[in-house]
């Protein structure tokens, strides 16, 4: 396996989040791409500790769905599943997309200041309104699947995923839905990268 993916789905943020995951999951299977899924229940830190552990020498990209905060990643029912020190080993040759909240701050720093090759997520708050889905499913995925899709760059994912929240708020300024011009502004002004601009997943797969 190449890839791990992580779906909590127990809260309203976690169900909208496999709206998200679906079309990544979608993708890796067009791409023919082998990956782990670890859904709801089997989103839990042993299953994560295992695969990563068991990928030591195999580099690996995680797509994680789920709550968090400024140094941890949780998984179902909010189960601790990763962590900005004590996880260091983990994070080595490992590439991470989190669409959680806050996890950007801290925890994807030091998965690159560990050896990881790459983070993209949030070091803030991520919202959503409910009546909105895809507009926010647009623009969160927008630069990761171009990663999936075309090999881009981290430095151009980032940009395409800024570049997509500008044209969904450009989009609800037009119909005058403030509250979605709120929330997807502040889901924008929230999303970072680390890690060197150039890393490519190609980078990865090609040690499999």
């Amino acid at each position: 396996m190449i890839c791990l993916v992580i779906r909590a789905c127990h809260d309203s943020f976690t169900l909208f989040a496999q709206t998200c995951a679906a079309e990544i999951i979608e993708t890796l299977e067009e791409k023919s791409i082998s990956f782990k899924d670890l859904l709801e229940v089997d989103a839990t830190r042993e299953k994560v500790e295992d695969f990563l552990s068991s990928h030591e020498n195999h580099p690996s990209i995680v797509f994680g769905f789920g709550h968090g905060n400024t140094h941890i990643f949780t998984g179902h029912n909010d189960e601790e599943l990763l962590f900005s020190v004590e996880d260091s080993a983990l994070f080595y040759e490992n590439f991470f997309y989190l669409y959680s909240c806050s996890c950007g701050q801290e925890l994807g720093k030091k998965m690159v200041e560990y050896g990881g090759k790459g983070f993209l997520g949030y070091r803030d708050e991520v919202h959503f309104h409910a009546k909105n889905v895809l507009a926010f499913k647009r623009a969160a995925n927008r630069g990761i699947l171009e990663m999936i899709k075309n090999n881009c760059t981290l430095k151009d994912a980032y940009e395409l995923t800024i570049a997509a929240y500008n044209e969904e708020l450009e989009r609800a300024k037009r119909t005058k839905d403030f509250l979605l011009c709120r929330y997807l502004k502040k889901n924008r002004d929230a999303f970072v990268k680390h890690g060197a601009d150039s890393f490519v997943m190609s980078s990865i797969f090609d040690h499999h």
